[in-house]
């Protein structure tokens, strides 16, 4: 059985975890469009807020575990961290929700 660090740098992993998102990603913008100002942006920003999130949950979850080989990494920095973008993605998320939901 792996341990954590192989696991966590294991580049197969993320890559087919990649590509699966990104699969997924290109039929909800292909449904939704690309025009300025429409879903598709709006689409992007809601993707992008739940990629950080489960970052998020990792590192609280990765504190949470305690593992020795892990005691370096300043989890609380990069859940804070993760929290700024979420605020940061989340305005420009609902300027794109006024936007692209606004009777024209």
């Amino acid at each position: 059985m792996k341990d954590l660090d192989s696991y966590l740098n294991d580049h197969s992993v993320r890559r087919a975890g990649a590509w699966a998102a990104e699969k997924l990603s290109r039929a909800r913008f292909a449904v939704a469009g690309d025009e300025m100002g429409g879903l598709g942006l709006l689409l992007a920003l809601e993707t992008l807020v739940i990629g950080i999130t489960g970052k998020k949950l990792l590192w609280r979850a990765l504190a949470a575990a305690d593992l020795p080989q892990l005691q370096e990494i300043d989890f609380a920095k990069l859940t804070r961290r993760a929290e700024e973008q979420i605020d940061r993605v989340e305005a420009e998320r609902i300027r794109a929700a006024q936007q692209a939901l606004s009777i024209r």
